[in-house]
């Protein structure tokens, strides 16, 4: 199991990570990332442009060159990086078979998983077996739609070890700040346990739930269910655990039986 946490981490955070992630407007520290690290940090330069000047071209190719094979990119246009030789992965998630496969055929060194690839991990695992897959854990879903997110990719803290089984690289995203970002850390993985509100934790997540009430059982199912409620199975078990999750309705029976 490996962790990516961005270049604004303090230094004790980025000991402990496995991969540091820079935007593209601090590029510049990254000769700077490889002299404090040697040799055990891969870098992670975010590249969301769309056009590269020649100098960009020989910036990237400086980094890579001082990397000793620890760098690559996280692109949004694919198109950019397919021919250069410079290992690269896209940044958005990827939600289906037929997309992941077309990807991986683009010669990605990652995929970014969410929706139901995460809930069929089994099958992705060996379909994806030559690259690394990441997942955004804090996330239910991003794509903006009208949602409750209880159907949605997230990871509890609990249940991280039984996810690294499949997956390479964690990773969060909505984190405005490094304070957050460091929150999250110790949350997942040092203490590996969050005993709140599931919408305090998890980004677009809309669900009355207590993250401690909720169980492994529900893991083990999600890890394999493959969405099949979305698509007619009368399965609610993620709605129901929750409902049971519930510190209001536990509250409420508590009172009519005088517990």
């Amino acid at each position: 199991m490996k962790v990516c946490l961005r270049a604004w981490v303090d230094r004790p955070y980025l000991d402990k990570a496995d991969e540091i992630k820079v935007p593209w407007e601090k590029r510049d520290i990254i000769p700077n990332i490889f002299e404090d690290y040697p040799e055990d940090k891969v870098v992670i330069l975010e590249c969301f442009e769309n056009e590269l000047t020649d100098k960009d071209w020989t910036d990237l190719k400086m980094f890579y060159g001082l990397s000793k094979g620890r760098f690559k990119i996280c692109a949004s246009n694919w198109r950019l990086f397919k021919d250069e030789g410079i290992p690269f992965y896209i940044g958005y998630p990827i939600t289906d078979v037929f997309t992941l496969q077309g990807i991986i055929n683009l010669g990605v060194t990652d995929v970014v998983i969410a929706g139901p690839l995460a809930f069929d991990l089994k099958n992705v695992r060996k379909a994806a077996s030559e690259v690394q897959l990441r997942l955004v854990p804090n996330v239910a879903f991003n794509d903006g739609l009208p949602r409750d997110g209880v159907i949605g990719s997230w990871v509890r803290p609990q249940d991280i070890d039984i996810y690294a089984e499949y997956i390479d690289v964690f990773e969060f995203e909505d984190v405005q700040n490094k304070t957050r970002e460091q929150a999250l850390y110790r949350i997942y993985f040092d203490e590996k346990e969050w005993m709140g509100e599931m919408r305090d934790l998890i980004t677009n997540f809309d669900y009355d739930g207590n993250c401690g009430y909720l169980t492994k059982f529900l893991t083990d199912v999600r890890i394999g269910c493959k969405m099949n409620c979305l698509s007619g199975s009368r399965c609610k078990l993620c709605y129901s655990t929750l409902n049971f999750a519930n510190e209001k309705m536990i509250e409420k029976i508590e009172r009519k039986n005088n517990v």
